[in-house]
């Protein structure tokens, strides 16, 4: 097996591993993603449960009052979880990012190491043909210096 042959084999690896850290990385970012939309929701769901507390105190009903609150503290509990979610999931992204990264560049390694070694067989082959021909040259020539000092004079 030929240098190049084998280069190309680790370069379909390189790539398949690449692509397997990038769906990786893709799906670590749809998580965080989807963090950051819980987040928010729960952002303005504390918020609606804030406006319900201060419309209470306006109207006086107790019990929107009450809601309100606890409605508020559920909201800084799971805005707490999910904070602490999103920066999980945000050094997990950042792994995952950098082994893609890591992949990219072995896969391009890989190329130029493969480029090189075609270039390399190309050189080879076209030095093989050149020979091939000064030799096929150096036959005719010798062939017809031999006919020509073979050949018998004519008086």
């Amino acid at each position: 097996m030929t240098l190049s042959t084998n280069l190309e084999r680790l370069r379909g690896i390189r790539q398949t591993e690449e692509r397997q850290s990038g769906l990786l990385m893709e799906s670590a970012l749809a998580e965080l993603r989807r963090i950051e939309i819980a987040l928010r929701r729960a952002q303005e769901r504390n918020r609606r449960a804030l406006e319900l507390v201060g419309s209470s105190v306006r109207t006086g009903e107790w019990i929107d009052r009450i809601a309100g609150i606890e409605e508020t503290a559920a909201t800084d509990r799971l805005m707490s979880i999910l904070a602490l979610k999103m920066e999980a999931a945000e050094k997990q992204a950042e792994k995952i990012r950098q082994e893609f990264l890591s992949k990219r560049i072995e896969r391009r390694q890989v190329e130029t190491l493969l480029e090189e070694a075609e270039t390399q067989d190309a050189l080879e082959t076209k030095r093989k043909n050149q020979r091939s021909m000064d030799e096929w040259h150096r036959g005719q020539h010798r062939a017809k210096t031999k006919e020509t000092t073979n050949a018998v004079p004519r008086i």
